[in-house]
């Protein structure tokens, strides 16, 4: 019976109709279901989704990071686009978790406050390097609200991000050219050597892209301090996170609804996603003991104990 139910919510959880998980039991257990029980059990994985994502959290978070998921809601009739928001979470223990998610709309000045403040309100005392690198105006109040909320946060910058930006404008015979020389840059093992390299793309590329180094210059700063990090920490921050299967599943969940009913069916369905394949997250990131005692001799007492 255990196994049936994390069947039925699993394939609830990615987008599966009533009917459609009726099928599937059907074919593959032999078993019949009703509908009225997937309900049921779908409702009731509703209710502990939400308290899973309104649970305490620890203390201290020495990473987290804002990614984004484009959704379809039905509102009034009209279809529109909205951009789902995901906070992730490294804790003290290396083990990745998803802390909160929420629909973010351009209208909402204040989205930024709220999103942070519940999370402070959940127990967060301390994070150490918040990371995200989506679209400007997505991320616009991102620091300063940080600043406020979680004083001396680091807000760090990704160059591939910034490259995002115009690559619609970079020729496609050109992509593959430019893509090789950004990861160069990338994987430089010092500060210096990023920005040495930085400068020969500047005299390789400028004279047809400048907006690319321009933007390299105008987030100098930014970029300075993630790449001021060794080259297996900057891994840990930005590939290694969320490294399961869980956004594959999220965005299947996304691409099998196409369209959903409301701003609220949406949240409730991933949130269900999420909680679902939450024990994909369990294991530590590979290298943290030796991230933690970088991140021990930069911030200092800030890494207290949960």
């Amino acid at each position: 019976m255990l196994l049936l139910k994390n069947e039925i919510l699993r394939h609830c959880s990615i987008g599966y109709s009533t009917a459609e998980v009726q099928k599937y039991i059907g074919e593959e257990y032999e078993t019949y279901v009703p509908g009225s029980v997937i309900d049921t059990l779908y409702r009731s994985a509703i209710d502990a989704a939400n308290n899973y994502f309104s649970r305490s959290l620890n203390k201290t978070y020495p990473i987290v990071r804002f990614n984004k998921l484009w959704v379809r809601v039905r509102e009034k009739g009209m279809i529109h686009e909205k951009v789902l928001v995901i906070c992730l979470g490294i804790g003290l223990e290396g083990r990745e978790s998803i802390l909160g998610t929420w629909v973010w709309e351009p209208a909402q000045e204040k989205f930024w406050w709220r999103t942070l403040g519940e999370l402070k309100n959940r127990g967060i005392q301390n994070i150490l390097i918040a990371r995200t690198g989506e679209t400007t105006e997505l991320i616009q109040g991102l620091e300063a609200a940080l600043e406020m909320i979680f004083p001396g946060a680091q807000t760090q910058f990704y160059l591939t991000h910034m490259v995002r930006v115009w690559r619609d404008n970079i020729r496609p015979d050109d992509r593959t050219r430019i893509k090789a020389e950004i990861k160069k840059i990338l994987s430089a093992e010092t500060l210096e050597q990023a920005e040495e390299l930085m400068d020969h793309f500047g005299i390789q590329w400028n004279y047809r892209y400048p907006t690319i180094t321009l933007a390299w210059q105008i987030n100098r700063e930014k970029v300075a301090l993630t790449l001021s990090n060794p080259k297996w920490i900057r891994e840990v921050i930005y590939f290694y996170i969320l490294r399961t299967g869980v956004t594959f599943h999220l965005e299947s969940a996304n691409r099998r609804v196409d369209v959903f009913d409301s701003k609220e069916e949406t949240l409730a369905r991933l949130k269900l996603t999420v909680n679902v394949f939450a024990d994909d997250l369990n294991d530590p990131l590979p290298g943290w003991e030796k991230a933690l005692s970088r991140f021990m001799a930069d911030f200092g007492d800030r890494l207290s104990v949960n």
